[in-house]
């Protein structure tokens, strides 16, 4: 059933919304059932061989919090488990429910580089993770598209793989660059290939723009990098942070819309924090 026989198991933990959820943490590793504990699937990801002491599943965040023997806690968002039910599995395509997500204001007067950073946690995910399923293999191209009432706020091509997918949308928004804005950042692109050290940058790598700033396709500061990276910006859509408000994605897949809505929440917590 997918349970190695010669692991221990040391921990079982059922879902408090999706009875049919079960964790199980053993000797070596962590697995998952979606069916009540009759088949079982490995759920370690980047997590490496390590005794699995304890877990809890967080009531408000839905996160899988696992306690280990000597690596520190490992936390897992486990929402679209939750609602993966055989209804779901047995459907042809699902959207999964869209989280809201906070547009954060940095701080520019913090150094990202400074030493207490490196004690710190890795952040969940920045933006909104748009996940569906597939029962089979996509026969076209997948696309994922975020909508403000009747404006195409941005759009991303989506992996068409049977079983769970995922596009994230940075927060930001795309727009059409001017002939004189492509011409400028040709000359910028060229300039970055001549310079080897444009992948060098200052220490804040995690800083988000200004509102109306071009910012990277991650929606981060274009200002704090000596050179910024190709990859980071497009040469006929430059993209600004998305505006706190109420966004619709569509997810376009076999002919068939798939249509869910998220929020963009302003961050109100900026004056308490800084």
């Amino acid at each position: 059933n997918g349970l190695p026989e010669d692991e221990p198991v040391n921990v079982i933990r059922e879902d408090h919304t999706n009875p049919n959820l079960l964790f199980i943490g053993t000797a070596k590793a962590i697995y998952v059932s979606l069916d009540g504990g009759g088949s079982w699937t490995s759920l370690r990801n980047n997590m490496p061989n390590v005794p699995i002491h304890d877990m809890v599943i967080h009531p408000r965040e839905n996160d899988l919090v696992v306690a280990t023997y000597g690596r520190s806690f490992w936390i897992a968002d486990i929402s679209v488990l939750q609602e993966l039910t055989p209804d779901v599995i047995a459907k042809q395509e699902h959207l999964f429910k869209l989280e809201p997500q906070v547009l954060w204001i940095s701080s520019r007067g913090t150094q990202v580089a400074a030493a207490f950073h490196n004690y710190d946690g890795e952040n969940a995910p920045h933006g909104v993770m748009v996940n569906y399923y597939l029962r089979a293999p996509a026969v076209d191209k997948v696309t994922v598209q975020i909508y403000q009432g009747s404006w195409l706020v941005n759009e991303y091509s989506g992996s068409g793989n049977g079983g769970l997918n995922s596009v994230q949308w940075y927060l930001t928004e795309r727009i059409p660059r001017t002939e004189e804005e492509k011409g400028q950042w040709d000359r910028s692109f060229e300039r970055s290939q001549a310079e080897e050290e444009y992948f060098d940058y200052y220490d804040g790598t995690d800083h988000f723009g200004e509102p109306d700033e071009e910012v990277s396709i991650f929606g981060r500061s274009l200002e704090i990098w000596i050179h910024t990276l190709p990859e980071w910006r497009e040469r006929d859509y430059k993209h600004i942070r998305a505006k706190p408000g109420e966004y619709t994605v569509k997810v376009l897949v076999n002919g068939h819309e798939l249509t869910g809505t998220t929020v963009v929440l302003q961050d109100h917590w900026y004056d308490k924090r800084y």
